[in-house]
């Protein structure tokens, strides 16, 4: 019975328009988790993929209120100190005093934000430390090495995965030998290998006359995808790890 509901999953998943992944540190090194990643990867659209890793919303939930803060408290107060002691004249007839006019308001400028410059420093380094972490897992991505809770079922999700990445239920290839250039385009999907046929390929004595992949071979290939397709992606929809704002 579960390994039945198990082999639903991937139904499921390609019949879901888009995914959503809420990206933490432990999000690589759970075995369900990279299974349906794979599923939804291998309907080939990433941009109906969206990785929110949980540190982005903490980062800007924080930078939004210390910038709030000193907009709204420290820079009025600090102002209204300013302009106290100078008696409400700014006015300067000479060069020089619009100089020291200008040098004063930046340093009341700095002084205003001084109770925020310290926790945004410190949450921008985490910013930095988390996003590197998230590449560097993307980098280095390997489905094998990924824990399940239950030991016993990481044959059942490897081979769904392998099943997917396989290219046996891929609808055939067809070229075109007797025109002047050759061209190749997919071939009628009625084509397509039935079921019953499907898993008389899959068999480990048969798959190894055929050139279909085996399943360390398609595990190694959604690897790749992750790796490449997936960590550029994710790299060009919220930048460098110094990029200050995300792309929205």
């Amino acid at each position: 019975m579960k390994a039945e509901a198990i082999s639903m999953l991937p139904a499921f998943v390609k019949c879901s328009s888009e995914m959503l992944i809420l990206w933490d540190n432990t999000y690589c090194d759970r075995l369900w988790c990279c299974m349906e990643m794979s599923l939804f990867l291998k309907k080939g659209d990433l941009s109906k993929l969206h990785v929110v890793p949980v540190w982005l919303a903490p980062w800007l939930l924080c930078t939004m209120f210390l910038d709030w803060f000193c907009a709204r408290l420290t820079l009025p107060i600090v102002f209204f100190l300013w302009s106290g002691g100078q008696g409400g004249d700014l006015a300067t007839d000479s060069r020089w005093g619009i100089v020291a006019v200008c040098v004063q308001l930046w340093g009341l400028l700095l002084l205003a934000y001084l109770p925020a410059l310290l926790p945004a420093l410190v949450s921008f380094v985490a910013k930095i430390e988390q996003h590197q972490a998230m590449l560097k897992q993307l980098q280095a991505f390997d489905i094998r090495c990924a824990k399940c809770s239950v030991e016993e079922d990481r044959t059942l999700l490897e081979a769904i995965v392998a099943r997917e990445y396989d290219g046996i239920d891929d609808a055939p290839i067809s070229v075109d030998l007797s025109a002047d250039e050759f061209s190749t385009s997919l071939a009628d999907p009625a084509s397509r290998l039935l079921p019953a046929e499907a898993e008389v390929l899959r068999d480990d004595a048969v798959r190894r006359l055929t050139s279909y992949p085996g399943v360390e071979e398609c595990l190694e290939i959604f690897n790749a995808q992750v790796r490449n397709q997936l960590f550029s992606e994710l790299r060009r929809d919220l930048g460098q790890p110094q990029t200050l704002n995300p792309k929205p």
